[in-house]
């Protein structure tokens, strides 16, 4: 699990605030991706949502949200990531 840092533009200060991930693949049975209540020392905590990977769905959360993802068994998982 872990939690996404911010883009900083140089040239305004203007910083990102929250990441997306555009799935490009669906996989049905794994590589869900899981967005947690926060990161204890054990690794994870509350399952806050489990994300299902659907072709052309878009998830967006804030760079501060814990989340990780779920072990891929059904290959190939593509994902368009940014901020």
């Amino acid at each position: 699990p872990h939690v996404d840092l911010c883009r900083v533009d140089h040239a305004s200060g203007r910083r990102s605030t929250h990441t997306f991930i555009l799935y490009l693949t669906s996989n049905d049975e794994s590589g869900e991706t899981s967005l947690l209540g926060d990161v204890s020392g054990e690794g994870r905590c509350q399952v806050l949502a489990r994300v299902v990977p659907r072709r052309g769905s878009l998830l967006l959360f804030p760079h501060a949200c814990p989340h990780e993802g779920n072990e891929v068994l059904d290959v190939p998982k593509i994902i368009l990531r940014g901020e």
